[in-house]
């Protein structure tokens, strides 16, 4: 796990909240869960599930899913057949602090008023396995984390083909210079954007302008970028209301930057040539957004999908 060190943010501070948000999300508002008997359903059009494994036991969780994806492929309800088709589990390439494991399931879009429970989903196919698998999969789970529920929205990011873009550079050089670069090294990659909820609209706003970019821009690789992205708001919340975005680069394009700041200093046609005001304006609105919340950049790789 990988944390952007960007010089538009206070410093320290960013990597405590944000670790929180990722790794412990207690006290957010966040749907934090175990393996106790209960219902999952989401209320967004798309969820989240971020699962904290326990050291050792990947093999026995990853299993488990392997049978709850064959469980939903057997079922004879349409429902839980369409589950399938749209559930797809990430683990991230590094272990967290304490070696516990991290596993986040994407479900887009989700089925509105489905459970997705595990056990019950195992129960239903497999009676008389399941109170192993129960404890299988209640076993995996690092016992003061166990699981985050998230509700999602999807975010317009623009991208819809478009004429490359000309014009005038997003910040002045040096700024744009002193961005660092944002690659993934997984399959894909996912950036947690905690934004001042005073400042969504702006956020937002440039996060389009960063998209049109890419799939308007003339570089192949840009355009390819723009193709695997996805914007998502949370339902959820951080601390003090901050909002919680989740950027989706899948897959990721190796060797791509996807530094908002150096995208748009690249590609962003801000008005006409020789007028910067606009652009100086959309930089500082992204800062701003950003200010006081932060990044964090972790990169993944897709295990399974059914």
């Amino acid at each position: 796990m990988t944390r952007d060190t960007s010089p538009f943010r206070p410093g320290h501070r960013v990597a405590a909240l944000v670790g929180v948000a990722f790794v412990v999300g207690l006290g957010w508002g966040v749907a934090r869960t175990t393996a106790q008997p209960g219902t999952r359903t989401f209320t967004g059009e798309a969820g989240m599930v971020i699962s904290h494994v326990k050291a050792g036991q990947a093999t026995a969780f990853e299993r488990t899913m392997e049978r709850m994806g064959e469980a939903l492929a057997l079922s004879e309800e349409f429902d839980r057949r369409r589950q399938a088709v749209t559930w797809k589990i990430y683990k991230a390439a590094d272990p967290l602090d304490g070696g516990a494991l991290l596993y986040i399931s994407v479900l887009d879009p989700v089925v509105p008023g489905a459970d997705y429970w595990v056990p019950q989903i195992l129960n239903e196919a497999f009676p008389t396995e399941v109170q192993v698998l129960y404890d299988t999969y209640a076993g995996a789970f690092e016992e003061e984390q166990g699981q985050l529920l998230m509700n999602l929205t999807a975010v317009d990011l623009g991208l819809v083909a478009a004429e490359p873009l000309l014009g005038s550079s997003f910040a002045p050089t040096s700024e744009a210079a002193a961005q660092p670069a944002l690659g993934f090294t997984g399959g894909t990659g996912i950036v947690l954007n905690v934004v001042n909820p005073a400042k969504t609209a702006d956020f937002e706003r440039v996060m389009r302008a960063f998209g049109e970019s890419l799939v308007g821009s003339s570089d192949a690789q840009r355009q390819q970028m723009g193709e695997g992205l996805k914007l998502y708001r949370a339902a959820e919340v951080g601390p003090n209301n901050y909002a919680l975005y989740y950027l989706l680069a899948d897959p990721a394009v190796s060797g791509g930057n996807y530094a908002v700041a150096q995208v748009l200093a690249d590609e962003y046609m801000g008005g006409p040539p020789e007028n910067g005001d606009e652009v100086r304006e959309i930089y500082e609105a992204y800062s701003g957004a950003l200010e006081g919340g932060g990044q964090q950049t972790i990169n993944l790789d897709l295990v399974m999908e059914f």
